[in-house]
């Protein structure tokens, strides 16, 4: 959330920008001098934007403005003066600060003007985000949501280490494709990368699948076995579905993580492994420990970093990019047969909410690019019907919605949507001539009492 330090020596002036900022959904903080805004500018929770006034008990706010954007938050500034606006401009400009504000302005200009450092700070977040990923090698991983990009940040955090990781989402969000991503940009990439499959394990059969046994353990060991444990020696283990692991093996496996040793089914001896443990699920572990199916204690040593891997309904623009790579991918292996998207086939996809996640979606892929023989575009008709259908169901839903709704009178509409415009046209205006007012007005090409006006109707002035 962003976090927003309001540094001001007027109490009743600090109030109602701390009122702003919270009615715009931001975290608001306060301080009366310079010295403690600074502190909180170099606190653990960094800030993201300050509304700083010029003029303060223990210095210059200008001043203050280097050393706070120094800071570890490394935050916008925005300056608070009385000056005029022409002055207050240029002070904003020499001492490089975001913006400014003048004490007495319309809480629609402030309001404005954060919401423009917001935009720029989300941005620029974003933009440090995939700069920390460019150097992951995100090995097949497609995608720039928000919620994926925080994964793979915190993956490209967690590779270069030998923590173990937990990967958590629902059935189909690419956990196992995370694990392998992980693993390739670790010290260990050149070495194994074993795949267990929990849920595909009998309960019976898991304990020596895992650590192997010794030669006549029991009926039908007729020579012993290494176990995929000590096959992961050296590299990394990846148990998919860990939640399925039976109570008993849990107990074994919590040992092993800690002394790093195990003893083989039936073996007089143990065995020394060295391996990197990633583990994945779609299953609420808290819960299960809360109902005494898994252990808190084994929990906590495979959840020392956690990732979780968003739904691919929540990924908006994703599932574009990813059916679009899954075309690409095809045509690459069927040169002869190559095959783009049209947008009608892109916004079908869109519509669907996808349970299965992206596998759901790979497979729905496989199937449009084998149906459609004899054209090089993909259409809708290409599709599973149940797609085509849940689309079509979704278009009925949202004009039956709309359609019962009862209209506004005609004046309350007009007025609205004349107010919106007028709204978005000024503070357009007033962004592109960076505040220049008479550059403003030449654009607009009306006179001075009738700029003003509609800046003060739309709460500009």
């Amino acid at each position: 959330m962003i976090r927003v330090l309001i540094i001001d020596d007027e109490p009743a002036w600090s109030e109602t920008l701390c009122d702003l900022v919270e009615e715009l959904g931001f975290l608001a903080f306060t301080a009366s001098r310079l010295e403690e805004g600074v502190h909180l500018t170099n606190a653990p929770d960094s800030i993201d934007i300050v509304l700083l006034d010029v003029m303060l008990p223990d210095g210059s706010g200008l001043d203050a403005i280097q050393t706070l954007k120094a800071s570890s938050s490394s935050p916008e500034i925005i300056i608070i003066t009385g000056k005029s606006s022409e002055e207050a401009a240029r002070l904003a400009l020499e001492h490089q600060a975001w913006d400014y504000i003048t004490k007495g302005a319309s809480l629609g200009g402030i309001r404005l003007s954060l919401m423009r450092a917001v935009d720029y700070r989300r941005k620029k977040r974003s933009e440090a985000q995939y700069r920390q990923t460019a150097t992951f090698d995100r090995g097949g991983i497609v995608g720039k949501d928000p919620g994926l990009i925080r994964a793979l940040d915190l993956a490209a955090k967690a590779a270069p280490t030998d923590l173990p990781v937990l990967i958590t989402g629902e059935t189909g969000t690419g956990k196992e494709l995370m694990s392998r991503a992980l693993h390739a940009n670790s010290l260990r990439g050149d070495k194994p990368f074993i795949v267990v499959d929990c849920a595909s394990l009998p309960s019976s059969l898991m304990e020596s699948e895992l650590f192997g046994h010794a030669k006549g353990a029991f009926t039908g060991a007729d020579m012993a076995k290494d176990g995929l444990v000590y096959m992961a020696h050296g590299g990394t283990l990846f148990l998919d579905e860990v939640g399925e692991l039976p109570h008993h093996v849990q107990q074994k496996f919590l040992r092993l993580l800690h002394v790093k040793r195990y003893r083989p089914v039936g073996a007089a001896s143990e065995r020394d492994v060295d391996f990197r443990l990633v583990a994945a699920t779609n299953r609420n572990l808290e819960a299960m420990v809360e109902e005494g199916v898994f252990r808190k204690d084994l929990l906590y040593r495979i959840k020392a970093m956690a990732i979780d891997l968003p739904p691919l309904r929540t990924r908006g623009e994703d599932i574009r990019l990813l059916a679009q790579s899954f075309a690409r991918e095809w045509s690459q292996q069927h040169p002869n047969r190559a095959k783009e998207c049209s947008e009608e086939f892109l916004k079908t996809l869109e519509a669907y909410d996808w349970p299965g996640n992206v596998r759901e979606l790979r497979n729905v892929m496989g199937t449009a690019l084998a149906l459609a023989t004899e054209s090089e575009v993909l259409f809708p008709i290409h599709l599973p019907a149940h797609v085509r259908i849940h689309s079509v169901d979704t278009e009925k839903t949202a004009e039956k919605e709309e359609g019962s709704k009862r209209p506004p009178s005609w004046r309350s509409y007009r007025e609205k949507e004349l107010g919106d415009i007028e709204y978005q046209y000024f503070s357009n205006l007033l962004v592109y001539t960076s505040y220049d007012k008479h550059l403003a007005m030449e654009i607009a090409d009306i006179s001075r009492a009738q700029f003003y006006r509609m800046l003060k109707k739309c709460g500009l002035a």
